[in-house]
């Protein structure tokens, strides 16, 4: 695995405003689902709290839709040219729309 590191010789450097992003969106009581789609938590509280045991058809048909996910994933351009700044700048789109959101 090729990392580059910056000065700090951190591959990821300072993930501290990362954090609190993560932070403040988990602690307003917002969830994000695999479909990017944002939920606040009185949504999900209508669910049960059991959790349903997935059948082996179900996990093949999640894993063969995450496999072709990540196959777009690290064929896209950007993610190619700089993966961790790609990662981060999808990480900032995806929670400030949906905190604008949940505004």
């Amino acid at each position: 695995a090729n990392i580059k590191k910056d000065g700090t010789g951190k591959a990821l450097g300072d993930v501290g405003s990362l954090s609190d992003i993560l932070r403040q969106y988990t602690s307003e009581g917002t969830t994000v689902d695999k479909g990017g789609n944002s939920k606040s938590k009185q949504q999900n509280s209508k669910a049960p709290n059991k959790q349903k045991r997935l059948r082996n058809k179900t996990r093949q048909a999640i894993l063969a839709k995450e496999v072709s996910l990540f196959s777009k994933v690290l064929n896209h351009p950007a993610f190619k040219e700089d993966p961790c700044k790609a990662v981060s700048e999808h990480l900032r789109n995806t929670f400030s729309t949906a905190l604008e959101a949940g505004q």
